[in-house]
């Protein structure tokens, strides 16, 4: 692979570092305050970042326990997508199942427990878009998903299409997604 850049890109990324020390503090502010308001839920937990590790915190990763949520991850994205929350699945679908890998000999290996995290795993925004009454507002959300789960599960499996989000990024100028069965299993 050849991975030059062209000057550009250069020039964009070398004046960008200028503003690394306020992008990093506002993602460990995020992160924070991400961390602040999951600790009102019980299925909805962030990744740990090991002791003694370093983070950029460029991506806020957590994960859900469905059976204690109320949603699986992909119903919980649906639902929050729809109110402007953009949290997405976070490395979805594995590695060994993306090319160039899934080409590969072995690429159809069995990998039980990386499957069942990439059900569970999501991303919740951050950045400097993204403030501390945004992240309130959707700590309020998600809390308010979670203790109202059973009847948001019964209308979502009543409805065939969920509406979206007019600014979402993913659907914008697109019909709604299609509730599949892959967003109503396990339900």
């Amino acid at each position: 692979i050849n991975g030059k850049m062209h000057e550009l890109s250069a020039a964009a990324g070398l004046h960008s570092l200028e503003d690394l020390p306020e992008i990093l503090a506002v993602n460990q502010l995020n992160r924070m305050l991400w961390t602040e308001q999951l600790a009102y839920t019980t299925g909805l937990k962030l990744q740990d970042i090991p002791q003694g590790q370093r983070s950029n915190h460029q991506y806020v990763v957590g994960r859900v326990d469905a059976s204690r949520f109320g949603l699986t991850r992909d119903q919980l994205i649906a639902l929050v997508r729809a109110e402007g929350l953009f949290a997405r699945s976070y490395f979805v679908p594995g590695c060994h199942r993306s090319a160039p890998y899934s080409h590969h000999a072995g690429a159809d290996c069995e990998l039980s427990v990386t499957e069942t995290i990439l059900q569970d795993v999501f991303q919740l925004p951050t950045g400097l878009a993204v403030g501390q009454s945004i992240i309130e507002r959707a700590g309020q959300l998600l809390r308010f998903i979670e203790a109202n789960s059973r009847a948001i599960l019964e209308e979502m499996l009543t409805r065939s299409k969920l509406e979206h989000h007019p600014l979402d990024p993913v659907f914008f100028g697109m019909a709604p997604p299609s509730l599949s069965a892959n967003a109503v299993d396990s339900a």
